[in-house]
């Protein structure tokens, strides 16, 4: 998070060391940029956070999630957000349920 937090104010050379310094615990090679997409931090939490539950949130804030890959077609970008709870929409007139829902 440090990584991507210090790649998105605009310190790639932080972000990278960052980055390397993770990959060398794991005896991984460095790498040597980060894309201005930041594919190489989304692809890096992706092998350190795999079995973790955060992939989803990941893939909406790098703007991939509503693209299609294996298993999954590409999804209506009204899906980033889950549906607001129907006894909770009913219960408080102040709240809109989320588009698509």
């Amino acid at each position: 998070m440090k990584a991507e937090a210090a790649w998105r104010s605009g310190d790639n050379g932080t972000a990278l060391s960052l980055i390397n310094e993770v990959r060398a615990a794991r005896e991984l090679a460095d790498i040597t940029s980060i894309s201005a997409d930041g594919q190489e931090i989304l692809d890096e939490r992706g092998f350190e956070f795999y079995w973790e539950g955060i992939r989803r949130t990941d893939l909406i804030r790098f703007g991939k999630f509503n693209e299609a890959w294996n298993e999954k077609p590409a999804s209506d970008p009204s899906r980033n957000l889950f549906p607001i709870p129907q006894p909770a929409v009913d219960t408080n007139p102040n709240l809109a349920q989320n588009d698509g829902y």
